[in-house]
Parts: structure tokens; sequence; C-alpha cells
């Protein structure tokens, strides 16, 4: 009897592969929440305070923060089962800056909380809150970049190749950074009028929009992670994103001299705009990283031994996780002082 092979994958590679893109635009969505709240405490902190609630601001920011950490693991996890060989000698490869990320979070989180507390105690914007946003901004870029420098170090054949260069890494993020942008406006135009005592949709979510579908076209017409059909379907997404996303950016500039029927249609707009970059962005790097890996140490030739019982408790608290989120999604919707709940 042939023993079984402890190096088997849990799973088939197409189950896996699903299962990470699936969380993977999960994590896109929250980093989207995420950058929609610091691009709208800027707002508060450098401009108009008195339009904006900040204690619903927080509650977006902090949300966003924890939950695009919650569900940046699961991918984590994924890309380590299929891609293992190569994420781990890129992972050690890159050292230090890759164990930072641990302090980027840390830090970046309790800034928020810190500009939070700066805002009560001043009774609204000062230097300090000021600085404390600042800080949590850079620790979002922080781990953004160092992801994105893994990432492309991970794509080589060879497991112990040279550094890939920080230009190269600055150039990738560009893409991820347009479809969270992409993200952000979606968000507040679907919740941003909360966030505000007018109930007007945030002002950045135009500028939002303009910026992420600038960085996404550029990264779609100037990348060459288009090997094969799945990569130029990710391709066209992605340039399907930016259009969608030039288009809400019209409408929202326009939103003063439209009747407020127009108003869903931006929504919805965004909404598509923002699935697409990101299910553009999978199906783009899951092309050519099978395209650069599968010669060499590619998971499409590795032994399957199915794991149902781990497979079964995971899609189970996936499913209990996403209602965890939605909960907490009508939690920030209320106004503040209606929950006893904390953040």
């Amino acid at each position: 009897m042939t023993p079984p092979d402890p190096m088997a994958l849990p799973a088939p590679v197409e189950l896996l592969q699903f299962l990470f893109g699936l969380t993977f635009v999960l994590h896109i969505g929250f980093l989207g929440l995420l950058v929609a709240a610091l691009w709208a405490k800027a707002g508060a902190e450098w401009g108009r305070r008195p339009s904006y609630d900040p204690e619903r601001l927080h509650r977006a920011g902090v949300l966003g923060f924890s939950m695009t950490i919650t569900a940046g693991v699961a991918p984590l996890l994924f890309v380590q089962v299929l891609y293992g060989k190569s994420f781990y000698s890129s992972s050690i490869k890159i050292g230090f800056p890759w164990l930072a990320i641990i302090a980027y979070l840390l830090i970046g989180f309790y800034a928020l909380y810190l500009s939070r507390f700066r805002w009560d105690k001043a009774g609204g914007p000062s230097a300090s809150g000021k600085g404390y946003l600042i800080l949590a901004m850079l620790m979002v870029f922080a781990i953004g970049f160092t992801y994105s420098w893994n990432h492309l170090q991970s794509l080589t054949a060879r497991p112990w190749a040279d550094r890939i260069s920080h230009a190269l890494a600055a150039r990738r993020l560009s893409g991820y950074g347009g479809v969270a942008f992409i993200a952000s406006a979606a968000w507040a135009t679907w919740f941003g009028r909360l966030w505000r005592r007018d109930g007007a949709t945030p002002s950045g979510a135009k500028w939002a929009s303009l910026a992420g579908a600038a960085f996404v076209l550029i990264w779609a017409l100037v990348s060459d992670f288009t090997s094969d059909g799945w990569g130029q379907n990710g391709k066209r997404l992605l340039l399907t994103s930016g259009l969608l996303s030039i288009i809400g950016f019209a409408l929202l500039w326009a939103r003063q001299s439209v009747t407020a029927r127009f108003i869903p249609w931006v929504r919805w707009t965004s909404l598509v705009a923002a699935l697409a970059g990101a299910l553009g962005l999978v199906l783009q790097r899951e092309s050519w990283r099978l395209h650069t890996l599968s010669a060499n140490s590619g998971a499409s030739v590795e032994p399957v031994r199915m794991q149902w019982g781990p497979f079964v408790m995971f899609a189970l608290a996936l499913v209990v996780g996403l209602l965890v989120l939605a909960w907490m999604l009508m939690q920030v919707r209320r106004p503040p002082g209606t929950s006893s709940q904390t953040y």
C-alpha cells in the first residue's frame, strides 16, 4: 500500500483557486471601506469638519481596518497552500520588512483610535490628530507596498531569485491601489451620506472614482500580465472598471444639476466598477502566476488528497463570518448613541 503523500493538496486546485479569488475580492472590498474612511477623515481634519459625523467616520475606519485584516488572512493562507514553495522563499528573501507588517498593522490601527481621541479632546481638528491620521495612512501604504513586493518576488520560477526592485513593487501597487480607490467610491456612494450631517454623498467619492480610474487604466494598459485568455479577460475587466469609474465620476460631478433619480445609477455604476476591478485583478494575477510557476513548482502538478472535514469547517466559518460582517455593517449604519456596541 502506497503511503499518503503528506504534501498533497487538501482540495482540487480549481476549488482552492476559486476560494482564493473569492476571499481576495472580499479583502479588496473592505480595503475600499478603509480607504474611504481615511479620505473622509482627511476631509474632516483639513476642511469640512462641520459636515462630518466623527463617530460614524471612526466606526467605518475601525471596521474597515479590522475587516481588511481579517479578510486578508484567508487569501494569504490559500496562496501558501497553492504556491508555498515560491511564497515561503520570497518571504524569507524579503526578511524583516515582511515581518514588519505586524508592526504596521498595530501602529495603523491604534493611530486611528488616537486620531479619534484627539478629535474629542480638542473638540475638532488638531495638529496631533492630523499627525495620527497621516501615520495611519502611511501604515496602510506600507502594508500594501510590502505585500506587492512579496507578491512579485514570489512570481519567479527560481525560488531564491534576486530581489524585486522597489520601483517595480510600487508600480504593481498602482493596480491594487486603483481598485481600492474605486471600491472606496462605491462605499461612499452607498453609505457615505451617513457620514455627513447634511446627508449628502461625500465629494471625495468623485475624486476617488477619478483617481482609481486613472491608476487602473494606466496599470491595465502598461502591464504585461496578459499571457493567455484568462489574462486577457482580466485586462478587459480592468479596462471596464476604469471606464465605469469615469462614468461614475461624471455622474457624481453632475449630480447637482440632475434629478435625484440618477443617484441610484451612480451607486450601481460604482459597485459594478469595483467588482469588475477586483475580479480583473484576480484573473490577471492568477493567470500570470500559473504561467510563470507551473513549469517549475506550480500547484497544478501537485497530488490531491481531499480533506472534507477542514473544507466543511472553512465553508461554515466563511458563512458565519459573512453574517457577522453584515451585522457589523448594520451597527455602523445606526446613528451614534443608539447602540451599546463599541469598536
